[in-house]
C-alpha cells in the first residue's frame, strides 16, 4: 500500500508539524532538483573528406585555391567575400560588395580604375588581435611579390597594380586597366601581419611557407578556431566565440579524413560522419539515397560553375580528318549528334543539367539573355544533312567518307582520367557513330598530361572542365592564347581557335564594368562565338554531400561550407 502524506495540517500539534516538514523537506529537494537545468550535451559536427591538405597555404589565400583546401578554408578562415553553390557572391569581411552607382567601383581619367572595400569593424584575429585592413594589404604584398611564387591565382590578379589601407576600415586596390570583375575577388584572405611579417621580411621563401603558421599553428577569422591536427587522421577545431558574424552554433567540427571511398560511405551509413564530401562518381550514392529514404538523412547535389565540354581541334594542321572538326558545318554536326541528356544520366545520373553557352541555369543573367544562345538540340537527322552537305557520305561499311579527297571520318575523342571517363567516352563515340563517325577514344594518361604539345595537337576532341569564365574572358579561347611553338606551347587555346570578331568583343567585355554594357557584350559574344561552336557544350557538373538529418542549416554539394557559421545540430 502507497501511503501518500499531506504537507499541511491546520491544528496539529508542534510534534506532528515538525514531522511533516520533516517529511516534506527531502521531497522539495528532490523537486528542486529535477527542475534544475541539466547540462547541454556539446554541439559537435563531424565533416568526413577525401583528401587531406599538406599545409595550410591555401587556406591563407596562398597556393592553390581548390580541393582539398576547400573542404576546410571556410571552417576557421574567412575571405572578402565567398561564392555560394550557385556562384553568387556573397560580401564577408567586406560589409558590400563595391559598387559603380555607390562610387566604390571606378575607373578614373587616365583609364585606371580603384575597388574600395569597407571592411566589417571589431573582427578579430583568433588569437584576440584586431584585424584592420593592413592585414589584407600585408595578403596583397605577398602575393604580388614575385620572390615568393606560392603558386596561387586570383582572376584578374596581373591587373591589380597596388593596393593601400587608408584606415583600419578600408582597403583599396588599384587597377591598371578597368576589370569586368574587379568587384569579385573571392580568394582574397588576410595574412596576421602580427605573426608573420617579422619572417617575410627576411625575404627566405623556405622558411615563410615552413613557418609553424602553415603547418599547426594557423590562427585565421573565421567561425571556428584550429586547435588540434592530428595528421592522417583528423582536423578539430573550437567555436570562436567572438566570431564578428555572431557567435556561432556548434561547439566543435571535427574535419575527418578518409581516402577510401568506399570507407567514407559506411561511415556515412553507420552515422559515424554528419557531412560527408565523396569525390567521383555519383552512382554509389544513390543506393544510399534509397536507404536513407524516409529517414531524414539525404543525398544533397548540387551543380557549381564546373562545365564539361568538348575541346574541339580547330587547327588544320592537326585536325584528323581533313575537312573534319576544323569545318564549321561538321563541327555542328558533330553537336547535333551529342545527346547530352544521356551523357548527364550516365555520369550524374541526370542530376547535372545540360550546358548550352557559358551560362549556368542559375546564373543572374541567364533569364535575360536566354534568347540570344544559339541552339543545337540533339538531332541526328539534322546532324546527317549537315555532314552531306560538308562533302561527307556513308561509305558501303557504314562510316562516313569524304567525296573529294576520300578520307574516312576517323577521329579521336580523348578524356583525363578520371571516375567514369571510360563510359562518358564510350557513349559520344556510340553516338557519333550511329551519323557514321568513327571516333577512337582513349583517356590520356596523367603522365602526358604536363606534355603542353601533346595536349595542344590533339586531332579531334578532349573532354575536359576549366574554370567556365575561361571561355568567355579571354583566356582560353582568345587567338593571342593559342599554344604554339613560338609560345612553348604554353598557351591555354588548345584548340586553336581564331575569330577576330570574337577577340574583340572578349577584350572589351573584360574592360567594361557596366553591368548594362556587360550584358549587351554577353549578348553579342554569345552571338558571335558560340554560334561559330568553338566548343561543344555538355553539362554542368554535380557535386554531392551526404547529410544526415540531426545537421539544420542549408548545407549544399557545391561550394560546401560558404555559411558554415550558421549551421546547427540537433543535441
Amino acid at each position: 500500500m502507497v501511503t501518500r502524506t499531506r504537507c499541511s495540517a491546520p491544528g496539529a500539534s508542534l510534534i506532528t508539524l515538525l514531522l511533516l516538514v520533516s517529511a516534506c523537506g527531502p521531497a522539495s529537494a528532490v523537486s528542486e532538483r529535477a527542475q534544475a537545468p541539466q547540462p547541454r550535451a556539446p554541439k559537435v559536427l563531424t565533416w568526413a573528406a577525401q583528401r587531406e591538405p599538406s599545409d595550410f597555404l591555401a587556406a591563407s589565400g596562398l597556393g592553390s585555391t581548390g580541393a582539398p583546401t576547400a573542404q576546410f578554408r571556410k571552417i576557421a578562415q574567412d575571405s572578402l567575400l565567398v561564392r555560394d553553390n550557385n556562384g553568387t557572391p556573397h560580401p564577408r569581411l567586406a560589409v558590400e560588395l563595391p559598387s559603380v552607382e555607390k562610387g566604390t567601383w571606378r575607373v578614373n581619367a587616365d583609364g585606371t580604375g580603384e575597388t574600395i572595400w569597407k571592411l566589417h569593424p571589431n573582427v578579430l584575429w583568433h588569437d584576440g588581435t584586431p584585424f584592420t585592413s593592413e592585414d589584407l594589404l600585408f595578403y596583397f604584398t605577398v602575393f604580388t611579390d614575385p620572390a615568393f611564387p606560392l603558386g596561387g591565382r586570383i582572376p584578374g590578379s596581373e591587373l591589380m597594380a597596388s593596393a593601400a589601407a587608408p584606415d583600419p576600415t578600408t582597403f583599396v586596390i588599384h587597377w591598371s586597366r578597368p576589370y569586368y570583375k574587379a568587384d569579385e575577388t573571392p580568394a582574397f584572405a588576410p595574412l596576421p601581419r602580427h605573426l608573420l611579417e617579422v619572417v617575410y621580411q627576411q625575404k627566405d621563401i623556405e622558411s615563410f611557407v615552413n613557418h609553424p603558421y602553415f603547418r599547426t599553428d594557423f590562427v585565421g577569422v573565421g567561425p571556428y578556431r584550429l586547435v588540434r591536427w592530428e595528421q592522417g587522421s583528423h582536423m578539430e577545431f573550437v567555436r570562436f566565440d567572438e566570431y564578428y558574424l555572431g557567435r556561432p552554433p556548434l561547439d566543435q567540427v571535427i574535419l575527418r579524413f578518409i581516402p577510401d571511398f568506399s570507407t567514407m560511405l559506411t561511415n556515412s551509413l553507420a552515422g559515424a560522419v554528419d557531412i560527408a564530401l565523396p569525390i567521383g562518381d555519383l552512382e554509389p550514392l544513390l543506393d544510399i539515397e534509397r536507404r536513407w529514404e524516409g529517414t531524414g538523412n539525404r543525398l544533397q547535389t548540387d551543380s557549381g560553375d564546373s562545365m564539361r565540354f568538348l575541346e574541339i581541334q580547330h587547327r588544320q594542321e592537326h585536325a584528323r580528318p581533313r575537312n573534319g572538326p576544323s569545318n564549321r558545318s561538321v563541327r555542328e554536326a558533330l553537336y547535333h549528334a551529342t545527346d547530352r541528356q544521356a551523357l548527364s544520366e550516365v555520369s550524374t545520373l541526370g542530376h547535372a543539367p545540360i550546358a548550352d553557352s557559358w551560362l549556368h541555369p542559375m546564373d543572374r543573367w541567364r533569364r535575360e539573355l536566354e534568347p540570344f544562345i544559339p541552339q543545337f538540340p540533339y538531332d541526328p537527322g539534322r546532324a546527317q544533312q549537315l555532314l552531306a552537305q560538308a562533302g561527307w557520305l556513308r561509305g558501303s561499311d557504314g562510316i562516313l567518307a569524304h567525296q573529294e579527297s576520300g578520307d574516312r571520318f576517323e577521329t579521336e575523342i580523348w578524356s583525363r582520367p578520371a571516375a567514369g571517363s571510360e563510359r562518358e567516352l564510350e557513349l559520344i563515340s556510340s553516338m557519333w557513330r550511329a551519323v557514321g563517325v568513327a571516333g577512337r577514344t582513349f583517356a590520356v594518361s596523367t603522365a602526358r598530361l604536363t606534355d603542353r604539345e601533346y595536349m595542344a595537337t590533339q586531332p579531334g576532341v578532349l573532354i575536359t572542365n576549366p574554370a567556365v569564365e575561361d571561355i568567355y574572358n579571354g583566356a582560353r579561347h582568345h587567338s593571342r592564347n593559342i599554344s604554339a611553338p613560338s609560345n612553348r606551347w604554353a598557351g591555354r587555346n588548345l584548340g586553336g581557335y581564331n575569330s577576330p570578331a570574337a577577340d574583340a568583343l572578349m577584350d572589351r567585355l573584360v574592360t567594361t564594368i557596366q553591368p548594362a554594357e556587360q550584358i549587351a557584350l554577353h549578348r553579342q559574344l554569345l552571338q558571335e562565338m558560340m554560334a561559330d561552336i568553338p566548343i561543344v557544350p555538355l553539362y554542368w557538373e554535380a557535386k554531392a554531400a551526404l547529410v544526415l538529418k540531426s545537421v539544420k542549416g542549408t548545407v549544399t554539394g557545391n561550394e560546401t561550407g560558404w555559411n558554415i557559421f550558421t549551421w546547427d545540430k540537433e543535441a
